[in-house]
């Protein structure tokens, strides 16, 4: 048995961020909290698995730039893995905000 495996190959930071912006605006009226909505929509688009989490790394430098708020290396919870997701879901919850704002949202 010869099963092809699909492999996700686009890592653009940028091109997530949009594919959230799109699902956010076909489903954000489902929620009766435009906050909660955001939040679900970043946190079900912001990677999981160490592969992708690294594979985000590796084609967006920007992630790479850490943002503190987040944790540290001395706090035994935070590791640089949890901290790329943290910047992934800070990134694309920023699109979001941006958006219900010019929108006129919140």
């Amino acid at each position: 048995m010869n099963e092809e495996i699909n492999t996700k190959t686009n890592y653009s930071l940028n091109d997530l961020i949009d594919s959230a912006l799109d699902e956010f605006k076909a489903n954000y009226k489902e929620y009766s909290d435009i906050q909660d909505a955001i939040n679900e929509v970043a946190d079900s688009n912001t990677p999981i698995y160490y592969w992708d989490i690294f594979q985000y790394l590796a084609h967006n430098n920007e992630l790479m730039h850490l943002n503190v708020e987040f944790g540290s290396f001395s706090d035994n919870e935070t590791n640089i893995s949890n901290m790329i997701q943290s910047n992934i879901f800070y990134a694309i919850t920023n699109k979001l905000y941006d958006y219900c704002n010019k929108k006129g949202l919140i």
